[in-house]
């Protein structure tokens, strides 16, 4: 395990030193027209709770919601070698369980919602996207960054509410087809992996972006 945190953490660093030296090369290459681009993006974000249902040490859990509408805001700058480089503000909905038992003392319940609990996190990723393949108005792409996020998780027991604050800043990657309406606008469908430190989230999204 401590291996396994040490590689993450060198990958989340050359990551990060990869996106301060492309954010270098966006800032020196401003005069280019149609090369900046605002995008959105709705869809659907789920955890991967599997591992942490299984870590309740008394009680059943009753009701689990692990999956909520996720939408995003981005700037890009699409750079002539096919990549781009892009910063957005993401929201992927919140989770929430429910949790029985006759045996639970009010601090038991509100650990065990806080270590159970699916967590869809909100907060700024700063990333780039490659293009590997396209043909007339059909392309696809890659995505790799980082994410700084955040979630709060409340429970609720006996009148007696706890709030539990998570965040932390993780890498995402992700797959992305796009299809060219017009010279400026883009539409898209893609998928990405946000590995957050508590649990993975998936989100299955469709896209538009507009370049100018």
């Amino acid at each position: 395990m401590k291996s396994s945190h040490i590689e993450n953490n060198q990958v989340k660093s050359f990551i990060a030193k990869l996106i301060t030296l492309s954010a270098g090369l966006l800032l020196s290459a401003t005069s280019h027209a149609n090369n900046w681009l605002v995008s959105v993006e709705l869809g659907k974000s789920e955890a991967n709770t599997g591992s942490l249902t299984a870590q309740l040490p008394s009680g059943e859990v009753t009701h689990l919601s692990d999956s909520d509408t996720s939408w995003s805001l981005g700037i890009g700058y699409q750079l002539d070698n096919g990549l781009t480089l892009e910063a957005s503000y993401l929201k992927q909905g919140d989770g929430d369980v429910t949790i029985t038992g006759d045996t639970l003392s009010p601090t038991q319940y509100h650990n065990s919602v806080a270590n159970i609990s699916p967590v869809l996190g909100d907060g700024f990723t700063l990333g780039a996207r490659y293009q590997f393949w396209q043909q007339e108005d059909i392309s696809t792409s890659v995505s790799l960054g980082l994410i700084t996020w955040e979630g709060d998780i409340t429970s609720t027991y006996q009148a007696q509410q706890i709030t539990t604050k998570h965040d932390g800043n993780d890498i995402y990657y992700g797959l992305e087809g796009h299809y060219q309406l017009t010279k400026q606008w883009q539409l898209s469908i893609g998928f990405t992996r946000y590995a957050l430190e508590p649990n993975d989230v998936d989100v299955l999204y469709l896209g538009g972006a507009y370049s100018f």
